[in-house]
């Protein structure tokens, strides 16, 4: 069995470079095809495409460990080499555009869903969050984009007016029209401090709480939740929901769903802490 040759600092550089043009592409809406990339730096580097496609997704683990947008379709992966990931943050750190392409793809408004929008949904993704996903102190430059993008308020009540005109028309076809005008956007209605957003039912009348995340990222991008919020579902249980919008567009929605307590629903990181100096310090 032949030996794997580990990768040098020049292949790194020039897959990451590849990756990073590819991510460029994206925040900007523009088409690429990853096969053609992947082609390409068959002929760069003399490496297989499954060895290249693994190095591609071990970036994507990388930006993911920064709180940085990586590239839809590449699912991080972990195992990383040493060097890899000292490539990924010099460069990112080299390319101020890049950030700021991404700062302004996080924070950009979103318009309603269409009614005539598509909904898929589909499984949860299998691998969560790595050791070291998340932890303070990881990110590439000032932004922690994660937590960026869940402070993007007019995003977050896009993904919430969704689901809940989704809610209603599904009561409606199923017959409950009793049960559709009872659905409440609870967020508006009554306070963000609920633990969730919707109020709806199940056809049978149970309640279902919903707590919505949106999005534009893929359904691997982590998501914010609150201490809050993770109570409430440990106290409410099957009744709550999490709704997970992702790839988020007008005329399309992806998405996936947990059920019950979030503690064992998710993997959870905890991001920051508020502070003040102790007595102990005087």
């Amino acid at each position: 069995m032949a030996t794997r040759v580990a990768w040098s600092d020049e292949e790194n550089s020039i897959l990451v470079h590849a990756y990073l043009e590819m991510l460029r592409s994206e925040l900007k809406d523009e088409i690429f095809v990853k096969a053609d990339v992947n082609r390409q730096l068959q002929g760069l580097l003399d490496r297989g495409r499954g060895s290249i496609e693994f190095k591609l997704m071990n970036v994507s683990a990388v930006l993911r460990e920064l709180s940085f947008p990586f590239v839809n379709g590449y699912k991080p992966y972990p195992n990383i080499q040493a060097s890899l990931r000292d490539c990924v943050r010099e460069e990112i750190l080299r390319r101020q555009d890049l950030t700021d392409l991404a700062f302004d793809s996080m924070t950009a408004s979103m318009p309603d869903v269409a009614d005539s929008a598509t909904w898929k949904q589909g499984e949860p993704p299998a691998l969560g969050l790595q050791p070291s996903d998340g932890l303070p102190g990881q990110r590439a430059g000032r932004w922690n984009f994660v937590e960026l993008e869940a402070m993007n308020r007019r995003l977050g009540a896009a993904g919430e007016r969704a689901v809940l005109a989704r809610e209603r028309v599904l009561l409606t076809k199923a017959g409950q029209h009793h049960l559709a005008s009872r659905v409440d956007h609870v967020s508006q209605t009554v306070g963000d401090g609920l633990g969730f957003d919707i109020r709806s039912f199940e056809p049978d009348g149970t309640e279902k709480l919903i707590e919505v995340k949106t999005t534009k990222r893929g359904a691997h991008w982590p998501m914010v939740v609150s201490r809050n919020e993770v109570e409430v579902s440990g106290v409410e249980g099957e009744r709550y929901h999490l709704y997970r919008l992702h790839d988020f567009r007008p005329e399309a929605v992806r998405f996936y769903t947990l059920r019950g307590d979030l503690r064992t629903a998710c993997d959870l990181a905890p991001e920051s802490y508020t502070a003040l100096p102790s007595r102990s310090s005087e």
